[in-house]
């Protein structure tokens, strides 16, 4: 049986009186909407329209003054047998000694104009063979304590060395079209450049 409940309610004299009252049946489960069904999303709306555009903001601060700049300080004196160089710089101060190089004391020079030369060279002796085309090196038989230098400069010129062993892996077919030839021969051994450096 439902459940009584009282309403109590007064006249306009004062007098209450107690109305019984009966309370319902409860009621369903309310349902719950579901998408898709019951609601559905909206579309999305169209984009609206670009904002102007708001005026330049103020000019920044200026910034701060970098630090000033170095300029190099050079310096040269003279030492015992060379020079020293001394660069500061904003880092430090760094010194380097340059040598003087050595006069080729006690060396004879010998020039030839022939274009085609034999011949055994002597110690301490610079050769120069300017119109040379041809030129056969003879070195010292069973000598290893005596150096020269060979300066052979006819055009496609080309030679030959006996009695000597060459540093490095240059071959003959190198020389031909190089317009100088620049040989050194020291101890039993010889090395060969080409327009002034050597290989």
């Amino acid at each position: 049986m439902p459940a009584t409940a009282i309403l109590r309610v007064k006249d306009e004299n004062g007098k209450t009186y107690d109305i019984p009252a009966l309370r319902g049946k409860d009621g369903k489960d309310g349902y719950t909407p579901q998408k898709g069904i019951d609601y559905f999303d909206g579309l999305n709306g169209i984009n609206g329209k670009d904002g102007t555009n708001g005026s330049d903001g103020a000019d920044g601060k200026d910034g701060k003054d970098g630090a000033n700049g170095f300029s190099p300080i050079i310096s040269v004196v003279p030492i015992t047998g060379g020079h020293r160089l001394t660069i500061t710089n904003a880092t430090g101060t760094n010194t380097v000694d340059i040598m003087d190089g050595k006069d080729l004391q006690g060396w004879a020079s010998v020039i030839n104009n022939n274009t085609v030369i034999s011949f055994t060279p002597a110690d301490k002796t610079e050769y120069r063979f300017p119109n040379a085309t041809s030129v056969n090196i003879i070195c010292p038989s069973g000598s290893t304590n005596y150096e020269c230098w060979i300066y052979i400069g006819g055009k496609n010129a080309s030679f030959s060395i006996s009695g000597a062993t060459q540093i490095g892996t240059v071959s003959a077919a190198d020389y031909s079209s190089i317009s100088a030839i620049e040989i050194s021969i020291k101890d039993g051994r010889f090395v060969v450049g080409f327009s002034g450096e050597l290989i």
